[in-house]
C-alpha cells in the first residue's frame, strides 16, 4: 500500500527503503535477490517495513515528507 501512494512500483519501493535506512544505494545483484524473497516466499526485510511504516504514517498525518520519496 505504502509504494502505491507514492506511485512507485513495489521494487522501486524496496530500492528507496534500502537508501532510506542505510544512506546509500543498494547494490543491483542484492536488490535482486531481496525483491525475489518477497516475490516468492512472501519474505519482507525489517528496514522495508519499518520504511513502510514511515510512509504511512506520514500519510495519515497529511505530511508532505513522505512525498518526496515518488519524485525520484
Amino acid at each position: 500500500m505504502s509504494a502505491k501512494l507514492l506511485h512507485l512500483s513495489e521494487f522501486r519501493f524496496f530500492e528507496i527503503s534500502y537508501e532510506a535506512n542505510f544512506g546509500n544505494d543498494i547494490p543491483e545483484e542484492y536488490l535482486i535477490s531481496i525483491f525475489d524473497d518477497y516475490v516468492f516466499s512472501n519474505k519482507v526485510p525489517e528496514w522495508v517495513r519499518e520504511f513502510a511504516q514511515y510512509v504511512m504514517s506520514c500519510y495519515y498525518e497529511d505530511d508532505s515528507e513522505a512525498r518526496e520519496f515518488s519524485l525520484n
